[in-house]
């Protein structure tokens, strides 16, 4: 399955002291999303956060509307 992503790449590269050369590619995601490109998808409800009047969070599942 395809996937989205959104975040930044970092390429570093170095050399040890025998003059080995190495490579590393670390990916930071902030956003991680399945494509809609091949599929289709239904959300059937949604999580919805909300906080009482002390600040507290509560989580509550709610019905969404499907389009």
């Amino acid at each position: 399955d395809r996937v989205l992503l959104s975040g930044h790449l970092n390429l570093r590269s170095w050399e040890n002291k025998e003059g080995k050369k190495y490579n590393i590619t670390n990916i930071t995601a902030d956003v991680v999303a399945a494509s809609l490109e091949f599929n289709q998808i239904k959300i059937l409800e949604k999580d919805v956060i909300e906080t009482d009047e002390g600040g507290s969070l509560k989580k509550d599942k709610a019905k969404s509307k499907t389009t």
